[in-house]
């Protein structure tokens, strides 16, 4: 029997976190906050008039839902950023990232939203992806590393059958 190792996702999650790959995600979610912010202060709020009394619940749910989830990743964005830029401890900000975990992505139900505003929509799917992004770097961060298994290598035992056998 030979040793392979198999792939630990710890390993992959901190060699992303020194990429730019990862910069551009940091990036992209302080832009989806921005956009939300800008958008509920202005259009949001003049959208916001036309609607009906049940969208209009919906849209404060939603909007209160859709800051607390942005407040969150920009959180752990923050500090991922600071693991890779080596400001912080990569066990300091796994202690912060786990006191407070991402809460679930907004309205699960886009049938239920479709009837707000577009950009609404469209800014809570856009933080929909950039939390499932972050998320996965969370979760390769916080998993056990994975040790290695003994796998039965087939065509190795057939080699060595046969140099018995001519031996």
């Amino acid at each position: 029997m030979t040793m392979h190792a198999q792939f630990a996702p710890t390993t992959l999650a901190r060699r992303y976190l020194d990429t730019h790959k990862f910069m551009e995600l940091y990036r992209e979610v302080m832009a989806v906050v921005e956009a939300t912010a800008n958008y509920l202060d202005t259009q949001g709020r003049i959208e916001r008039r036309v609607l009906n009394r049940t969208q209009e619940m919906l849209y404060s749910k939603t909007s209160m839902q859709l800051t607390t989830q942005l407040m969150q990743i920009a959180g752990h964005a923050l500090v991922l950023r600071d693991v890779a830029e080596r400001k912080l401890d990569l066990d300091e900000a796994l202690t912060k990232i786990v006191e407070s975990r991402v809460s679930a992505s907004v309205e699960n139900n886009l049938a239920a939203i479709s009837e707000l505003p577009k950009g609404f929509v469209d800014l809570c799917e856009a933080a929909n992806r950039v939390r499932s992004r972050l998320f996965w770097v969370h979760e390769g961060l916080t998993k056990q590393q994975i040790e290695p298994v003994p796998v039965e290598n087939m065509v190795h035992n057939s080699l060595e059958a046969l140099r018995q056998a001519f031996a």
